[in-house]
């Protein structure tokens, strides 16, 4: 299964929380699709508060099995599709690799950072390049987002930031409006 594999862009990622660690110690972290979830755990060693999201059910053992190896025992975890609308909550970050393999992944992608990052907060993301990145990040412009690119050789990483002063335009003025709620998500705690 893809989630037992660690990727270039969560190394790459998980290498950048590490890089700014200071900026980590003490906030709410979300991390997307987190798979292994090396950057929540590096999060978590930097005195995040953690919480790591995955789809596919049989993630959670092998996540939280991380976790304990890594001695973090307070990580929460949610099985949820982040395409679908998931629990009220708000992060001051969030993390995010290898997410828009997938052009149809787009603008469910913004529209889950626009609903649980909070104003001000910060977006890591991380990716190999694909046909999508351009227009990926077109559409946090298009959001409000502000951002910033730490490359690699190999991967493209960005701190998206969203607006947080007053009369800045915001996730709320985006005109992407997707939103699927047919399915409200399972969610597990861990």
């Amino acid at each position: 299964p893809y989630f037992t594999r660690l990727w270039e862009s969560a190394q790459a990622l998980a290498e950048l929380v590490v890089e700014q660690q200071a900026f980590f110690a003490g906030r709410r972290v979300l991390e997307l699709g987190c798979g292994l979830g090396l950057p929540a755990l590096c999060a978590g060693k930097c005195g995040a508060r953690v919480t790591a999201a995955d789809f596919h059910p049989d993630n959670r053992a092998f996540f939280l099995h991380n976790a304990a190896l890594n001695g973090l025992t307070g990580i929460e975890y949610w099985q949820f599709d982040w395409r679908d609308p998931g629990p009220e909550r708000q992060f001051e970050i969030i993390l995010g690799s290898d997410l828009i393999y997938e052009r149809e992944m787009l603008e469910p992608l913004v529209a889950c950072v626009c609903r649980y990052l909070s104003p001000g907060g910060r977006f890591f993301f991380a990716d190999p390049g694909r046909s999508a990145l351009q227009r990926a990040v077109t559409l946090f412009e298009q959001a409000g987002f502000s951002w910033e690119l730490h490359p690699t050789r190999e991967i493209f990483r960005f701190v998206f930031t969203r607006p947080g002063g007053a009369g800045e335009k915001s996730c709320s003025s985006w005109g992407g409006g997707y939103v699927r709620d047919e399915f409200r998500p399972r969610v597990v705690s861990g």
